[in-house]
């Protein structure tokens, strides 16, 4: 399935959400590594209705691990570039069952188009859209309590640090997102299914400082 998940002085996240969250949201980092950079990675816990064929699964508690590498500080105007976010999405037992006894699901693939991540500093927030945070075709577990992990990776498009943007920027998650996905069963036949997932209040991964840009001298040294 695919989902979910900022700056730098030159950059790598995260990750994807939501991401997901949708956002969403969730990995590796989404900013290039700079020459002092540091590893925000949080587990985050999304709810999920999730519908399957047609049949509502009711709300599922998925967990969303975001990892990515940010540098250590950012100036106000610095253009990030485009860079990679992954997250990792952890399903429910209770949705594994459904999913494949009920279902007969053996893999699962998807995306969701409206994840994003948050910026927050100078007490505003500006939300940047990832075009697509998503997952190829990976297995469903058959056996009980097997752990059903799915790996989603997106494209956080290029970030341009608000002027606003003072001491800190927080990174964050975003507060919803949606999951378009396809269960294939074992005679590779499709079910379409719908995750619309809702984060906690808490969807900060992590900060990044704000430093001033450096400035030349406006005036010329006299000389003798």
């Amino acid at each position: 399935m695919r989902f979910t998940l900022l700056p730098s002085r030159r950059a790598t996240a995260a990750v994807a959400a939501l991401g997901l969250a949708a956002a969403g949201v969730v990995g590796a980092g989404f900013l290039s590594p700079a020459a002092a950079d540091q590893t925000l990675e949080k587990d985050f816990p999304f709810k999920c209705e999730v519908i399957a064929g047609g049949l509502n699964l009711g709300i599922q508690d998925i967990g969303v691990k975001a990892t990515t590498v940010v540098p250590d500080s950012v100036t106000p105007g610095e253009t990030i570039p485009s860079t990679a976010v992954s997250i990792t999405l952890t399903m429910p037992e209770l949705l594994r069952q459904s999913t494949a006894l009920l279902l007969g699901g053996r893999e699962a693939a998807g995306a969701s188009t409206d994840s994003a991540v948050t910026l927050t500093s100078g007490g505003q927030t500006m939300t940047v859209a990832i075009p697509e945070l998503g997952s190829a075709r990976t297995p469903i577990p058959q056996v009980a309590n097997e752990p059903w992990l799915i790996p989603a990776t997106g494209m956080v498009p290029p970030i341009t640090v608000p002027d606003y943007a003072t001491d800190t920027v927080v990174v964050g998650m975003p507060q919803a997102f949606n999951i378009t996905a396809t269960i294939y069963k074992a005679d590779d036949s499709t079910i379409p299914s719908t995750l619309s997932c809702t984060g906690p209040a808490d969807l900060a991964l992590g900060s990044i400082a704000v430093t001033e840009p450096t400035t030349e001298p406006t005036t010329e040294p006299t000389t003798e």
